[in-house]
């Protein structure tokens, strides 16, 4: 597995964009069908999203996709138990976690605890990861 940085990212979007305009028209330097085009279409497939860089970002989106599947259907279950408590019910709750996870580290469990209730206490809170 392969990590992409967030310059690598942008390059592969900036390619991206100028093949996408010139296959529209809209790029005034490069024509659909022209070397320019050719040598556009090289740089994104060779240089900048080879085959294994785009199984790599098809992978990143596939963990994304099964984590806000998680969070929603958390927030399901956590709406319909706890109904709308707002976020001070989690986050009094998160701290009870807390010292059960500094009491034992090691346990996975505690942890992902405090993760859910820190996410449920954001979702509450009208806090995205966005």
């Amino acid at each position: 597995m392969t990590t992409i940085t967030r310059e690598q990212a942008k390059k592969i979007i900036e390619a991206a964009d100028e093949v996408i305009s010139a296959l529209a028209g809209t790029n005034e330097d490069v024509h659909p069908g022209s070397d320019n085009m050719l040598r556009l279409w090289d740089d994104l497939n060779d240089r900048y999203a080879p085959p294994e860089v785009v199984r790599e970002l098809a992978r990143i989106a596939l963990a994304s996709l099964e984590r806000e599947q998680i969070r929603r259907e958390h927030a399901e279950w956590s709406d319909a138990t706890f109904g709308n408590v707002g976020p001070v019910g989690p986050l009094k709750h998160l701290s009870k976690e807390a010292l059960e996870a500094a009491a034992d580290p090691s346990d996975p469990l505690e942890w992902a605890d405090m993760q859910f209730l820190l996410w449920d206490a954001q979702r509450r809170m009208g806090i995205s990861d966005n």
